[in-house]
């Protein structure tokens, strides 16, 4: 029994041959030796760092009694931001003051996005960075139809409660919207980890006995940086779930994809920022990619044709 996680299944989706590559032949590119002098955090680590301050101040307000001013708020997630930012330096030694403080002065613009985002949700959160499918034992099967599964692993950022057993499910983006479509449901499977985890969490808080009631009535992304919008106000990429036919035939699409092997170059734009367009090919490849999609004959490619008509 295969145990999936949302992100090898959306990279599924986006280029079934980068995901071969690194999930089945587990390529992986070289770490980069020499380090970019005019920055501090990489996205991966100011991401991380962003995802430990959020946690941090989310947890601590749910244990308040009395809901705090928002000038209480700024102070508060403000200092987190500094001890955080004390214990990033300590083992990622920025390359020169200026560059740190620059970068502090974002991350503080940042913190305060996220207050925003979050008054504007008015919800109530209680649960965060929940975590499931780590051992046998707590892996979330997500039921396909006729008796089939997939198991499941990952991280949940964020659960709030709206009403009485109802519930919404949030993950944190730190990134740009570039890659994700605030109208589309599942973006021909792109984009489907929304719904996974509304499905998880719904299982995860019956099954925990917190909530033998609970619905999640909706899912999505914040995006709590200046980053997350142009306006530079952060951004909310919010979905209902009462359309699960469209999610589960869109994951069933998107594992019969990855089942019979149609491990190709996708044509789309999703190599700008890929490891792999070295060995496939880069637009070459994408080029001829093309031409055999459209060759009604090759009747191997109908799955994939199918999946990327899932809105």
């Amino acid at each position: 029994d295969i145990v999936m996680s949302c992100s090898k299944l959306e990279s599924a989706a986006k280029c079934p041959f980068a995901f071969f590559v690194a999930n089945v032949l587990g390529v992986r590119k070289l770490d980069e030796v020499e380090k970019d002098a005019g920055t501090w955090l990489d996205a991966a680590s100011r991401g991380k760092l962003l995802h430990e301050v959020f946690q941090v101040f989310i947890d601590n307000t749910m244990k308040l009694k009395t809901k705090p001013t928002s000038e209480e708020e700024k102070r508060a997630i403000e200092e987190i931001l500094e001890q955080t930012i004390t214990k990033y330096k300590a083992f990622l030694p920025p390359p020169s003051d200026i560059v740190f403080r620059n970068e502090c002065m974002q991350l503080k613009r940042d913190v305060n996005v996220f207050l925003q985002i979050n008054r504007e949700l008015g919800t109530e959160p209680v649960g965060t960075e929940v975590s499931f499918g780590g051992d046998k034992e707590d892996v979330v099967k997500i039921p396909l139809g006729d008796g089939k599964h997939i198991s499941l692993r990952g991280k949940i950022d964020r659960i709030d409660k709206v009403a009485p057993s109802k519930y919404l499910v949030w993950d944190y983006k730190t990134g740009g919207t570039y890659s994700y479509d605030e109208s589309g449901y599942v973006s021909g499977g792109e984009q489907i980890q929304h719904a996974l985890y509304a499905v998880a969490a719904e299982i995860i808080l019956k099954q925990s006995g917190k909530d033998k009631n609970a619905r999640v009535v909706a899912a999505g992304y914040l995006f709590p940086t200046e980053k997350g919008t142009k306006d530079g106000r952060g951004g909310i990429f919010s979905r209902t779930t009462d359309d699960s036919n469209r999610w589960r035939d869109t994951l069933n699409k998107l594992l019969d994809v990855i089942a019979t092997g149609t491990f190709i170059v996708n044509s789309g734009d999703v190599c700008k920022f890929c490891d792999y367009t070295d060995i496939c090919g880069g637009e070459t490849a994408r080029k001829f990619m093309s031409i055999k999609l459209k060759n009604p004959d090759n009747k191997a490619l109908d799955i994939w044709k199918t999946l990327k008509e899932c809105k």
